[in-house]
């Protein structure tokens, strides 16, 4: 039973109805945070808390790794070689912000770029 007091029983399909769908995937987040069936409820109160989550999904003990990540993985180094379009990308708009963020020298001008 929802909030409102409707369950599924109270909600009619018409057969034509049953062709029809509804497009969820612009409400939903395409990579939710995800804790595993026995994940302790210590984590999982502090995962709420810390990253101020309102939902989080549940999923079985996995029973196989389909990959692991280092903090290697993440460097800069690493990072160029394998995917060197991104990092190219990234560092010309890190570069942009610096410039926005550079402290002025003129005494006139609070903020400017030079």
């Amino acid at each position: 039973v929802s909030t409102r007091g409707i369950s599924p029983q109270d909600v009619r399909v018409e057969p034509q109805d049953l062709d029809k769908f509804v497009d969820l995937a612009p409400y939903l987040n395409p990579s939710p945070y995800v804790v595993q069936a026995d994940t302790s409820l210590s984590k999982v109160y502090t995962l709420f808390r810390q990253l101020g989550l309102r939902h989080m999904v549940v999923v079985p003990k996995a029973k196989e790794v389909v990959g692991i990540l280092t903090r290697k993985d993440l460097l800069p180094s690493i990072l160029e070689q394998k995917f060197p379009d991104l990092v190219a990308a990234h560092s010309t708009r890190e570069n942009v912000y610096n410039l926005k963020q550079r402290p002025s020298t003129s005494k006139n001008k609070i903020g400017s770029i030079e």
